[in-house]
């Protein structure tokens, strides 16, 4: 069974899709209402982050925990502050955990401030169903 989610806002309507009962939402929900319904299924995880300082072209990694992670789960991560020119991925290594993944691209040094990493893993299962 497909479980739908629809919100509406003035100017749109979004619907979500997962797999049970159907739901409608009304009003002013958003995708935290809909998360809260634990209709995605989203695990989220955060943490303060002091990335070292890093040479043009240089990598550093670091990890979160994010429990019930699996692999072949989608991420999603977040700084609380501007990456500066670095380019930042992620993806599920382990169970249970997220890593993030900062290159200096910049062409010069960058130390970020410390800050907030945010992560967000959307089990694979809740969105193909396997």
């Amino acid at each position: 069974m497909v479980k739908k989610y629809t919100t509406r806002t003035p100017t749109s309507t979004m619907v979500m899709e997962t797999l049970s009962t159907t739901t409608k939402l009304e009003g002013s929900a958003d995708i935290n209402d809909i998360v809260r319904q634990g209709g995605l299924g989203i695990i989220t995880s955060s943490a303060t982050y002091d990335a070292a300082s890093l040479v043009d072209g240089a990598t550093t990694t670091t990890t979160l925990t994010v429990t019930g992670a699996v692999l072949g789960d989608f991420c999603m991560h977040s700084l609380g502050v501007s990456s500066a020119g670095m380019t930042v991925s992620s993806y599920v290594s382990a169970a249970d955990t997220m890593t993030v993944v900062l290159q200096n691209e910049s062409g010069g040094t960058v130390d970020l401030a410390s800050t907030t990493l945010s992560g967000a893993v959307f089990p694979k299962k809740f969105l193909f169903g396997t």
